[in-house]
């Protein structure tokens, strides 16, 4: 059922997602992106649902729950996005890998861990930070009719540059045979 602050043409993307959640958590995560998707500035999660206009409708704690106790998956989620993705790539798939230590001291912070800190570190000295250590995925897409694999500019204005050689990428030749299998799976849910 889809809520008349979400527009039919994002439901419709939306809904590819629906086997990913439970009926509820669905619901959130829909109200989640229309609202993150129009907002502006910061994307607090009580602004978020302001601007998506479900704040006085429901207690905003049912959002946060979304991220804290609801069931889902983020890895099924990012494979549902990839799938949908496949279409645009190019035959060979470059995939991107970064990591990024977030520091979070305290006694009551769930999850931190001691991690290395590469910025904070030295050749022959390395340093140990608290926090999260978050990992990312991602996949480069080219820009349409340029011929480019990326937009990266140096600073410079007007002046193209070569681009950082972080993070580092890596080409993905087997990806043939994964294509085959999520164009061939008719949803997400067996995936």
């Amino acid at each position: 059922m889809r809520h008349e602050s979400i527009p039919e043409s994002l439901d419709s993307i939306l809904q590819e997602f629906k086997s990913c959640f439970t009926k509820p958590s669905f619901g959130n995560f829909a109200h989640l992106v229309s609202g993150w998707i129009v907002c502006r500035g910061r994307r607090w999660i009580t602004r978020v649902l302001s601007v998506g206009g479900v704040l006085g409708r429901t207690h905003h704690s049912r959002f946060y729950r979304f991220f804290s106790a609801a069931r889902w998956s983020p890895d099924k989620l990012g494979h549902c996005l990839f799938r949908l993705l496949l279409p645009y790539l190019p035959g060979i798939i470059e995939a991107m890998v970064d990591d990024t230590l977030c520091r979070r001291p305290g006694p009551r912070i769930f999850g931190i861990s001691m991690h290395h800190d590469g910025v904070a570190s030295s050749y022959g000295h390395g340093v140990l930070a608290c926090g999260h250590s978050w990992v990312v995925l991602a996949v480069r897409v080219p820009l349409v009719g340029s011929g480019k694999s990326d937009g990266w500019r140096s600073g410079k204005s007007g002046a193209s540059g070569t681009p950082p050689t972080t993070p580092p990428s890596v080409k993905c030749e087997g990806a043939g045979r994964w294509r085959g299998q999520c164009r061939s799976s008719g949803s997400c849910a067996g995936s």
